[in-house]
């Protein structure tokens, strides 16, 4: 069910949990009997598959979610490797997924380093700031960030980067905790996704911004 690439990217109780929900289990009992890993933990993997994209959840329970089908051929690892290189080289493609998920900033990371973007990674707005300046002008692209983290927001992530027009970041925003008028209010980024994300929007609109 899963391709090679997938399962090297993702940690061991996330396949699990996949493999357990592909092979039928419809809810979390189920699938902590089958895999063997503690309730909690079950619910917390379940929870980032989910606003991932990885996994779907209905009246009828858990099932696979589309990003999985819609996986492209797993490339070589030499073309994988070589490709984020041509990636820095030649494009500078660098995107910055800012998010406090480790599981998220994972999901995402591999997504978007499929498609040739390099991707480096902060946990809030604050550490988001520090990569940004260790990158010196021009060496990130785009910004994506979650809305809600510790120390710094992604909104006051954003309203700090606008502050320095010399420096012309694209942001995106994604998050699950704004209401839709809050949300469509939200003026300071180019992009705004609700979670659960859907990845082929968010590659189409990264492709439009970043050339």
């Amino acid at each position: 069910m899963l391709s090679p690439e997938l399962e090297a990217c993702l940690g061991d109780d996330e396949v699990r949990i996949l493999v357990a929900v592909g092979q039928g289990c419809v809810d979390m009992e189920s699938i902590h009997v089958v895999t063997g890993i503690p309730i909690h933990c079950v619910e917390r993997k379940l929870g980032a598959l989910i606003e991932i994209g990885f996994i779907t959840e209905g009246s009828d329970g858990y099932k696979i979610g589309g990003i999985i089908a819609m996986q492209a051929p797993p490339l070589q690892d030499k073309d994988f490797h070589r490709s984020t290189r041509e990636g820095a080289a030649k494009r500078e493609k660098r995107v910055l997924v800012v998010d406090d998920e480790p599981d998220i900033r994972l999901l995402i990371r591999m997504v978007l380093e499929r498609h040739g973007y390099v991707v480096l990674e902060a946990s809030n707005g604050q550490k988001a700031l520090d990569v940004l300046e260790s990158q010196g002008k021009g060496g990130v692209t785009c910004v994506i960030t979650d809305y809600l983290m510790p120390h710094m927001n992604g909104l006051q992530l954003c309203d700090e980067l606008r502050k320095h027009p010399e420096v012309q970041y694209t942001i995106f925003l994604m998050t699950a905790y704004l209401d839709r008028a809050s949300f469509d209010a939200t003026r300071c980024f180019d992009e705004k996704f609700m979670k659960p994300l859907d990845f082929g929007e968010l590659v189409s609109r990264l492709a439009s911004h970043v050339a």
